[in-house]
């Protein structure tokens, strides 16, 4: 995603936009989603300040990894396209504000390695589903997950839903002392980890989100199984 967070009023002849829109890095812009903010309006001033940004006129391109790159003006049309030559992603890491909505969308990898590796790049937790195969584990956890509340909690960390169509995953299991799917689990950057099991609400998700976060600079591993039924 571009955005490009401007200071002049909407209908007002600005010549970044017009750059923007019809000079040399218009080609860039191409295969993006573009957006304009606007430095009057409070709600983009919160939004571009998870990103770094004070002042307008400014960029910001978002990576599909979630991380960033961002400058202030002056923006002259050699500084644009400088400014997408060395743009290379991964950029910096975002200071999300979870009291911005969201909609919902956990993009997920597949394999555990595959999700250590983003983490690696992305600095931030593993979060760890794993459910039964053919079986409703997978609707239930999904209206749960969807939730604002939980979304704003593990919306920054990298999702993984390991052996998809393997019964949740028997290596990750095996891994984390899981006893009983479905199982959440937030694997911390020192090899921390903390396990939910059978959860029963958005509510119960919340509170071991709060917990997991509480222990992200923890030394060792924690464990912690709530053995109910769904």
């Amino acid at each position: 995603m571009f955005i490009y967070y401007r200071g002049v009023d909407h209908k007002s002849k600005d010549p970044v936009f017009a750059e923007l829109k019809n000079g040399p890095a218009s080609t860039e812009l191409r295969d993006r989603v573009k957006c304009v903010l606007y430095s009057t309006y409070e709600p983009d001033r919160r939004y571009v300040a998870q990103f770094g940004v004070q002042r307008a006129p400014s960029l910001v391109l978002v990576h599909p990894d979630g991380t960033y790159h961002s400058i202030p003006g002056p923006l002259t049309s050699e500084r644009i396209l400088r400014f997408f030559v060395e743009s290379a992603q991964p950029g910096q890491t975002p200071v999300l504000n979870p009291n911005i909505p969201r909609e919902p969308h956990y993009d997920w990898h597949r394999s555990l390695a595959s999700a250590k590796e983003t983490a690696e790049k992305t600095k931030e937790p593993i979060f760890i589903v794993l459910d039964r195969g053919f079986s409703r584990d997978w609707k239930k956890l999904r209206k749960m997950l969807e939730r604002s509340e939980v979304y704003a909690r593990f919306g920054r960390m990298v999702p993984c839903r390991p052996g998809l169509f393997f019964g949740g995953g028997g290596d990750a299991r095996k891994q984390f002392g899981v006893n009983n799917l479905p199982a959440i689990v937030v694997l911390q950057r020192s090899g921390a980890y903390e396990v939910l099991e059978t959860p029963v609400s958005y509510e119960a998700i919340v509170r071991f989100a709060d917990r997991a976060l509480m222990q992200e600079d923890s030394p060792t591993g924690l464990s912690i199984g709530a053995n109910v039924s769904p």
